[in-house]
């Protein structure tokens, strides 16, 4: 457990429209704003027709991070979190219509340890470089990872990339339940971990496997995500977008 206050390096982010006409990604901060000094990142990966994808998702960041910085005095809690949310949907529902939502990877990082939210199949990966692996990484909400964990489909179906694209929660507008966000919270935290939040275009292009070996590797953080990068302007037919957090 860790006992000490959690420090970052300088955060790194990029997002990009990749093969799509218009980019509906949005991710928080900005990555020409982020400083050392900033304790919640989200990357949000709008669905919508026309450009209400990209107002959904910028909605989402926009109204999420304005909640917690009026409330920025107030200790952090999974309450906290979802009244933010709650304001992240009310909004959506004023501006945009019912067919338009956003996928949410929410990350804030507390005194001694992490939390973290989500929706949809945007993804949070914890990667400890020393040991080579994975700690943790979000479930997707997806019609795959449905069906994959009631046994009714194997991870080798050839329908399982078309199925990943049906998600089974998402930050929707004008919905008459609204889903709820998985939340995780972890003090398991050494100094040289990873935390990387991305949008489905990164994943699609990206094997965890590869995502491990790129950030294990003894470049600097900024040549990391350039090869992350350069891997989805080939690959990517969709928007893709990540921020990567390195704790000191």
């Amino acid at each position: 457990m860790n006992c000490t206050p959690v420090k970052i390096a300088q955060p790194i982010a990029f997002t990009s429209k990749g093969g799509r006409q218009r980019n509906e990604d949005s991710v928080y901060p900005l990555p020409e704003n982020v400083t050392i000094e900033d304790t919640v990142f989200m990357v949000c990966d709008g669905v919508g027709g026309v450009s209400m994808g990209e107002i959904a998702s910028k909605t989402a960041c926009q109204t999420i991070s304005s909640y917690l910085l009026n409330y920025s005095d107030s200790p952090f809690t999974n309450t906290l979190f979802n009244h933010a949310l709650s304001c992240a949907y009310d909004e959506l529902d004023r501006i945009v219509p019912n067919d338009a939502g956003t996928t949410l990877v929410f990350l804030k990082i507390l005194e001694s340890s992490v939390f973290i939210a989500h929706v949809g199949d945007s993804r949070v990966y914890h990667v400890r470089p020393n040991e080579k692996k994975i700690l943790f990484q979000t479930k997707d909400h997806s019609l795959a990872t449905m069906l994959v964990e009631r046994g009714e489909i194997q991870v080798d179906d050839p329908r399982l990339l078309q199925l990943s694209r049906i998600m089974t929660k998402a930050i929707q507008a004008n919905q008459p339940e609204r889903d709820e966000a998985d939340v995780y919270q972890t003090s398991n935290i050494l100094s040289g971990d990873y935390f990387f939040l991305c949008s489905d275009g990164v994943i699609e292009c990206l094997s965890a496997s590869s995502l491990v070996h790129i950030l294990c590797s003894s470049i600097e953080d900024n040549s990391k995500m350039k090869q992350i990068e350069s891997i989805c302007a080939e690959k990517s037919t969709d928007n893709y977008s990540a921020y990567l957090i390195r704790i000191l």
